[in-house]
Formats: structure tokens, C-alpha cells, sequence
């Protein structure tokens, strides 16, 4: 018999966090780019925590600007098409950046801590 090591519902969160970082990768980073171009992705799983870390090229988005932006809009985030997803993923995580890495590649990182059963 196997021993679960995370509750069933850190799965949820963590599994929720990926179809939404992706698909703003392709949005913001990599719509202008063609798509021979990688987006690379990474999930390490560590005894607390999980990182999924979405490697890409092209410009700079600045995350924490757009999450800034969108938190003084007196709108329903479910109301919104294109960045409710970032939204999401901002209630979703523990940590969530993005940063650039050198001259072209970025990083999406999203880290979701979990409690361990005993």
C-alpha cells in the first residue's frame, strides 16, 4: 500500500496552477515569437513544496505591475477574459514572479507550500 505524503487537496492547488501559467506564457511572452520557439517546464516536488517553474523567451512582462493593475480595477476578475488567470494564479501560489534570466529568456515561478499529514 502506498503512503500518501501530500493531502489530497494540495494536489488540487498545484495541479490548477500549470493550465493557468502556460497559456500566459503563449499570451504575453511568446505570442510574437514562431513556434519552433521552446517553452520549457519544470515541477520539482521538495518535502513542503512544489515549484513550477515555465522557461520562455522573448520580452520582459512585468507580473507584479499587471497583478497591480488589476487589483485597482474595481472589476470582477471572473469578468475578465484574457488576465483572470493571473489572478488565479497570484491566489493560487504561495510565491509567484517572474523573472529574466539574461538577455532573452524569462521565468515563471510559481511555489505552492504543503501541509504534510502525520
Amino acid at each position: 500500500m502506498r503512503k500518501r505524503i501530500y493531502p489530497r487537496e494540495s494536489y488540487g492547488n498545484v495541479n490548477s496552477l500549470y493550465p493557468k501559467g502556460l497559456p500566459i506564457r503563449f499570451l504575453y511572452a511568446h505570442n510574437h515569437l514562431p513556434p519552433t520557439v521552446p517553452i520549457i517546464i519544470n515541477v520539482n516536488f521538495y518535502q513542503t513544496w512544489v515549484d513550477i517553474l515555465i522557461w520562455n523567451q522573448g520580452p520582459f512582462f512585468d507580473l507584479q505591475g499587471k497583478l497591480a493593475e488589476l487589483t485597482q480595477q474595481n472589476i470582477d476578475p471572473l469578468e475578465l477574459e484574457s488576465d483572470r488567470g493571473l489572478f488565479f494564479m497570484d491566489k493560487l501560489t504561495d510565491e509567484l514572479d517572474y523573472i529574466r534570466v539574461d538577455a532573452d529568456r524569462n521565468c515563471l515561478k510559481m511555489r505552492k507550500f504543503l501541509t504534510t499529514h502525520r
